[in-house]
């Protein structure tokens, strides 16, 4: 037996649970080796009013050819936050030098109908480059619509046409694989799932809590996890959606700032 083995392309950030130490975590809890190549290293994530950040850029290449001179190989791929252009390009060359069946890329550009401020056009459009690439894409509302220059819609999932149309233009960039996430639908919150060649399917759950910081990378990872570990999509959905909800209700019983993300340390044995 060989163990799976997940790479992660994403940001490291000390404190506040998201990118790599949800990742890491919860991977290691399904049963997974997480190899980081990190695109930043901050000592916070940038919703803190104080936070340090190196860009990991000017050394990524070199660190990745260190894996490549020892041949190094994975059974999957998971792309996160990208703080650059260049950041961009250089994950796009990562998916290509070690090839795999699985790629997953998490497009973290924006939410609620506008980009993050790290954002721009040139970015927008290499990410389209870097989906072409994917297996499955986890984009938000905001993300499928920027991704698909789509006209943005808060309440899409009451808009069975527009709905069809918005991952119609997401599938001609290349993945067969969409799910989109945090769709808000009065009390409920859900997930559209698309899989090449079927009809959409929908995964919903009542929304009780507010979210917090790094939540959909919680949601991404499990989903990652699972995805890989040769779970249906559907089921991996309803898990990662499922978790999230437990993480929450766990966190807020704690009485932690949103700031600090989910205590997903109080729920990991739920993975199994």
């Amino acid at each position: 037996m060989t163990q799976l083995r997940m790479a992660l392309l994403t940001d490291f950030t000390g404190i506040g649970r998201c990118s790599a130490t949800v990742d890491i975590p919860i991977l290691a809890s399904l049963k997974i080796e997480s190899c980081l190549a990190p695109t930043a290293i901050l000592s916070a994530h940038t919703g803190f009013s104080t936070y340090y950040m190196q860009d990991f850029s000017p050394y990524f290449s070199s660190y990745v050819k260190a894996w490549q001179e020892n041949h190094e190989t994975f059974s999957g791929i998971m792309t996160g936050f990208m703080g650059s252009a260049t950041q961009i390009d250089l994950a796009y060359d990562f998916i290509q030098a070690f090839p795999t069946s699985f790629v997953m890329v998490d497009p973290v550009m924006g939410d609620n109908g506008k980009l993050y401020d790290t954002y721009n056009p040139v970015m927008c459009k290499k990410m389209r480059s870097l989906v072409s690439l994917s297996t499955i894409i986890t984009p938000n509302v905001t993300e499928a619509c920027v991704l698909a220059a789509y006209p943005y819609d808060p309440f899409i999932a009451s808009n069975k046409e527009k709905m069809n149309e918005l991952i119609t233009c997401l599938a001609k960039l290349g993945p067969n694989n969409i799910v989109i996430t945090g769709i808000e639908k009065g009390n409920a919150i859900g997930n559209c799932i698309y899989q090449k060649g079927n009809p959409l399917q929908w995964v919903w759950r009542t929304k009780e809590n507010p979210s917090r910081s790094g939540t959909g990378d919680v949601f991404s990872a499990v989903l990652g996890g699972m995805l890989l570990r040769g779970t249906t999509i559907e089921k991996a959905v309803g898990k990662a959606a499922d978790f999230v909800a437990t993480a929450l209700c766990a966190t807020d019983k704690l009485g932690i700032h949103s700031n600090y993300g989910l205590a997903i340390e109080e729920v990991l044995e739920t993975l199994w």
